[in-house]
């Protein structure tokens, strides 16, 4: 077992991609399209801000259930998330031999 740390919260990552996000929060009948979040590393409060996104659409935010769908929900390469150089950083961390 390894710590990694990680310098950014979760809910910051999440909200980098707005097609995962759109995805999770859509429904047959009310399709969603939320935009990427730039910056994300800078959100003061990004669970709040999924809250909010959630809320807006109807459902509140269920970080155990939600969470994992979003991530479900990422383009295999990671797509914009892999682009947050916090998230490169922990991917880095996690393989670069010890």
């Amino acid at each position: 077992m390894f710590l990694v740390p990680i310098k950014a919260e979760l809910e910051a990552w999440l909200l980098a991609d707005g097609l995962a996000l759109s995805q999770v929060l859509s429904r047959p009948a009310h399709p969603v399209r939320i935009s990427n979040t730039a910056n994300v590393e800078s959100q003061t409060n990004p669970k709040k801000r999924l809250e909010s996104l959630f809320q807006q659409h109807g459902k509140p935010y269920v970080p155990a259930t939600h969470a994992s769908q979003i991530v479900a929900s990422l383009r295999p390469n990671f797509g914009v998330l892999g682009k947050v150089p916090s998230f490169r950083q922990f991917g880095a961390a996690l393989t670069t031999p010890c």
